[in-house]
């Protein structure tokens, strides 16, 4: 656990620390200073320094707003050059979509595809005769137009980053978020768009989720670059952030936070969802991919 609370917080990171081992009790903004074994040295808003060494005392305190603006504009500079590539790589349907279909709250449902990219997820629920209807909403335009061109339903282009990103959408049975929250950069926007998603379940409702793994991956570990390539470092961003590389049809940057099944635990509590399936699929090892499966506590 030491280890592990080092790795996360780099000299400089902006954190939040506590000091009374109580969930209740008030955090307090520190920056650290440096590492020392088994534990690190935070430096409190008031001057005061603090050796820590406990990972539920201290919590990253979000990137700055001019940070996360640019980690945006970096994602979509590259959906709106390599729309078409990043579609044709994604043709067929994933492996794990076919796990998620006995967890459907309906033989035929209503569902909303948040981050619905081509609209894959779309086309194969509907060959599989499981939709009554389907939404798909996305960030990217040139995505959007190739969903529209290829599936059947109903699709808008809505900036996931921002609150109320869902408004007047209605209630569906099952929304899917698959390989979309981990390109949202910030964890506090993250869990609100969680939120917001459950927000939208009808009573019995599911909501799939899928994250890619990419860290267990050392095939995908050859993309990971470091931050100063596009003028950032590691005290900018959280946790479980990276820069991945792309090089299929040219060269482009994406930011991708890394949601493993620790984390996806803590954020299904924090929004008040109950996980119901869990497991690995996708990719040549079969495990390129973490799908969670939830409904409202």
């Amino acid at each position: 656990m030491p280890e592990r609370l080092i790795a996360l917080y780099p000299p400089g990171a902006r954190v939040e620390i506590r000091f009374a081992n109580d969930d209740n009790a008030a955090w307090q903004p520190a920056i650290v200073l440096r590492h020392e074994p088994p534990g690190m040295w935070v430096a409190a808003a008031d001057g005061h320094r603090w050796f820590v060494t406990n990972t539920k005392r201290v919590r990253n305190a979000g990137m700055s707003e001019t940070v996360a603006a640019q980690l945006l504009t970096l994602n979509r500079a590259f959906y709106e050059r390599m729309a078409a590539e990043f579609a044709q790589s994604r043709r067929q349907p994933w492996p794990g979509f076919q796990e998620l279909i006995p967890w459907l709250p309906a033989e035929k449902c209503d569902l909303l595809d948040v981050g619905c990219g081509s609209g894959r997820l779309g086309g194969f629920f509907w060959r599989e005769a499981r939709l009554r209807s389907y939404t798909g909403v996305d960030f990217s335009e040139p995505l959007l137009r190739i969903a529209r061109a290829e599936n059947a339903g109903t699709f808008a282009q809505r900036d996931l980053s921002q609150p109320d990103c869902l408004h007047g959408l209605g209630d569906y049975d099952a929304i899917a978020c698959l390989a979309t929250m981990q390109h949202i950069p910030g964890r506090a926007n993250r869990l609100r768009l969680l939120r917001e998603m459950a927000d939208h379940l009808r009573p019995g409702g599911r909501l799939f989720l899928a994250h890619w793994q990419f860290a267990r991956n050392p095939r995908q570990q050859r993309k990971v670059n470091d931050w100063e390539s596009i003028g950032l470092s590691a005290v900018d961003v959280e946790p479980r952030d990276y820069l991945l590389s792309w090089r299929r049809g040219g060269f482009a940057w994406r930011y991708v936070c890394l949601i493993d099944a620790a984390e996806m635990a803590a954020l299904a509590q924090e929004a008040g969802l109950t996980i119901l399936h869990q497991f690995h699929s996708d990719g040549r090892e079969g495990d390129l991919n973490l799908y969670t499966v939830l409904q409202t506590a």
